[in-house]
């Protein structure tokens, strides 16, 4: 057996997560800022991430759509939208869909 089986077979019972190398999943609180789920998308180099409420699944946001509802309207209110809150956001893309045509969405 190799030393790679001995030190992280799965029938190892004292594996950790640590041992294992397996990462908390990066998740978006309906509360956070507009500025900080994109701070995190980009941190992580991710383009989509999970929104939940409550700890329950409520819809998946894209880093394009965040951009384009800060840039949709009002070009003096764009600093202001990255003050919203993602459920503002959300709230906004889902009624306006027709503009955010890749949004992915469950019913609030």
């Amino acid at each position: 057996m190799s030393d790679c089986q001995n030190n992280y077979s799965l029938d190892n019972t004292n594996n950790t997560v640590e041992v294992l190398n397996i990462r908390k999943p990066v998740l978006l609180d309906q509360d956070q800022l507009v500025c900080e789920a994109i701070n995190l998308m980009t941190a992580h180099h991710c383009k989509s991430l999970p929104l939940q409420r409550a700890e329950q699944y409520i819809g998946t946001i894209r880093l394009k759509e965040l951009i384009r509802f800060i840039e949709t309207g009002n070009p003096a209110l764009a600093y202001h939208k990255l003050n919203y809150s993602l459920y503002s956001a959300f709230y906004i893309i889902r009624k306006n869909k027709h503009q955010y045509k890749s949004f992915i969405y469950r019913s609030l």
